[in-house]
């Protein structure tokens, strides 16, 4: 028989490629891939942590707004209720001007059971002292100041509070000025010394004093 021959390809071109063809080993971007997922992971703890820290703040300086604006209403309030006490004090000696003991005992009522109330001055219609309960010595410092507080209620015609004044024989305090009025004739004023640390102590609570550091501002800043 005759010797068989080979059939031809039909496909000879890709034999020739077959014949040359190599496998192409894969680079291995896996070392690059971690690095950057562990990038990216810490841009976003980063950003989480940033996100949470300004909440934080965020409520903590609300917190803090909350406390401020308690603790002012609070000592508001105690000022308020001197300044009903003392208007009620003047309104009754204006009824009575030579019930002398009422006055004082009602005086002494107040400096005793407000805390914050140091002293009771009754002046006369010239601004001169009556009378101080309790008595004590002359502070030159403040006579500038009560002058002029005395002057400026007068004219008002209404309760007025002293700019805060510090004395050598005495803590930093502000003075109430309530007028009073005997019908239309001006009687003279009634003042309440008001000590600023004993209105702190007396109507804070401790823990407030411990956490936050409390300063009291005039106008113009100046503690």
């Amino acid at each position: 028989m005759p010797a068989s021959r080979s059939r031809p390809s039909p496909f000879p071109v890709l034999r020739r490629l077959g014949a040359h063809w190599r496998p192409v080993k894969r680079r291995d971007d896996a070392p690059g891939l971690s690095i950057l997922a562990i990038l990216l992971i810490t841009l976003l703890l980063g950003a989480l942590l940033a996100v949470i820290h300004k909440g934080e703040v965020d409520e903590e300086r609300r917190s803090l707004i909350k406390t401020a604006l308690w603790a002012e209403q609070a000592l508001r309030l105690q000022l308020s209720i001197d300044e009903e006490r003392l208007q009620q004090l003047a309104s009754e000696f204006a009824q009575t001007p030579d019930g002398a003991n009422d006055f004082l005992l009602q005086a002494r009522w107040m400096v005793n059971n407000r805390p914050e109330v140091e002293r009771i001055k009754l002046l006369d219609s010239a601004g001169h002292p009556a009378q101080t309960i309790p008595p004590c010595e002359t502070e030159p410092e403040a006579v500038q100041t009560t002058r002029d507080t005395f002057l400026m209620a007068r004219a008002l015609g209404h309760q007025t509070y002293s700019a805060p004044m510090s004395t050598a024989i005495g803590p930093a305090r502000i003075e109430l000025h309530q007028p009073i009025y005997q019908g239309e004739r001006f009687g003279g004023m009634i003042v309440a010394v008001i000590s600023l640390p004993g209105l702190l102590d007396a109507h804070l609570p401790w823990w407030f004093a411990e956490r936050y550091r409390v300063e009291i501002t005039d106008a113009t800043g100046i503690v």
